[in-house]
């Protein structure tokens, strides 16, 4: 007998089961033999593993080693390895055990929050074609050392976010000090081996959590394919630290992306300038107080003086940085002044040349200037201003737009539709 309809080819059905859910192609997947060898390798490709499937989950790519068990290779078609959503399921030997399974084909893994130890990175380290890696949820205090001698062996690595928990390395010598006491002074080599070794195309780092000073100056050593670094909720550090660390990664990188988050400094630093000048920095995310000093004209001429900009000849720090977001103070602190900062002053730090090329201004609503907020007395003034700077950006985005109709830009950081004062809420 004749079917009533005709199969659909499987290129047709590649095409369908690309676009739809987990929950669609597990039907799909129970219609036919043709279905399923279709949209089984987009069902595993990026699985949603929840606490109440991860037993089916791991007895299907991972089954047991005994031989009578037939190889389904399902694990092999596993690329995004998302744990993020399991707190106590499993075993850390059990996860150890799916990344040897998946080894030469994920492309990206988040960890889990409890089953993830020391004892996976060696399994981690064969994941030769790993692009992206997410350990900022895993609880484990793992050895730097031992975790970068692991990491730096993924040729591929991209994207990497350094677990939250901090355990200091105990191979922190008198000879490791010196070496540091020289790094502040300039005079030491960033080849020597005491630093930790990155993968070698990293493009993006986050950093967060209770690392501390000393480890963060041995993370100088940064590949050339650097071009995005966070930095947030390192209450162990000091501006000073942050400062000489960014120094440093200026010698060898083109940082295009900086975010200096909220909870980022002890509270005994004080607020100062801690950005020396990027050449490449297109967009930027800090906290006001650490931008005031620049807005104000200023910036460093050595390690604690500061001059005004318009004095100096190397022009502005940033001459291509587009996009800067301001953070607000998580709660208000002792010293809420440091996070007065205005929308006319702003506006001079654009017209004077200090932000040649901001376009877009992302700002905190925590900061004050939207309409409803209370800590500003004179509303008319603070919403005109607001409305100057608005205009001020979305006028040199146009003329951006205009050069570049010409050719005699290189290239639009911002369209002039996303150019403008924008306040969000944190």
């Amino acid at each position: 007998m004749e079917p009533l309809t005709p199969a659909l080819p499987t290129e047709v059905l590649t095409q369908i089961f690309a676009l739809l859910s987990q929950h669609t192609l597990h039907a799909c997947t129970l219609t036919s033999r043709a279905w399923y060898e279709a949209a089984v390798p987009f069902l595993y490709r990026s699985p949603s593993i929840t606490g109440k499937g991860f037993d089916s989950f791991v007895a299907a790519v991972c089954p047991s080693v005994n031989p009578r068990i037939r190889h389904n290779g399902l694990a092999e078609l596993v690329r995004v390895l998302d744990m993020s959503k399991l707190v106590h399921n499993g075993r850390k030997s059990l996860t150890a055990r799916l990344l040897g399974r998946m080894k030469y084909h994920l492309v990206a893994f988040i960890a889990p929050q409890a089953t993830f130890g020391i004892n996976s990175l060696a399994s981690l380290s064969h994941c030769e074609k790993l692009e992206t890696l997410d350990l900022s949820f895993v609880s484990e205090a793992i050895p730097y050392r031992s975790l970068f001698n692991s990491l730096c062996r993924l040729k591929h690595l991209h994207v990497l976010h350094l677990p939250r928990a901090f355990q200091a390395d105990h191979d922190i010598d008198r000879g490791s000090q010196i070496a540091l006491r020289e790094l502040e002074r300039d005079a030491i080599d960033l080849s020597a081996e005491v630093f930790y070794r990155y993968p070698p195309a990293l493009r993006a780092l986050s950093i967060h959590g209770g690392i501390d000073s000393v480890t963060l100056m041995y993370l100088v050593r940064a590949p050339t394919t650097l071009t995005s670094l966070s930095l947030s909720h390192c209450s162990r550090f000091s501006t000073e630290i942050v400062r000489q660390y960014l120094n440093r990664l200026k010698t060898h990188t083109s940082l295009e992306h900086l975010q200096l988050g909220t909870g980022l400094f002890d509270h005994h630093s004080s607020f100062t300038a801690v950005l020396p000048p990027f050449d490449h920095l297109a967009s930027l995310s800090i906290e006001a107080p650490l931008l005031l000093p620049y807005v104000h004209g200023f910036a460093l001429r050595s390690d604690s003086d500061f001059r005004p900009i318009a004095e100096g000849t190397m022009g502005s720090p940033w001459p291509r940085l587009h996009t800067i977001t301001v953070l607000g103070p998580n709660n208000p602190p002792p010293t809420a002044h440091y996070y007065n900062l205005k929308p006319n002053e702003v506006y001079k730090a654009i017209d004077s040349g200090i932000f040649p090329a901001l376009r877009k201004l992302r700002i905190d609503s925590k900061l004050g200037w939207s309409n409803t907020s209370n800590s500003i007395t004179d509303l008319e003034d603070m919403t005109e201003d607001k409305q100057d700077l608005n205009d001020l950006l979305e006028a040199l985005a146009s003329e951006d737009a205009d050069l570049d109709e010409h050719g005699e830009m290189g290239q639009t950081f911002v369209r002039p539709e996303e150019a403008g004062v924008f306040i969000f809420c944190s």
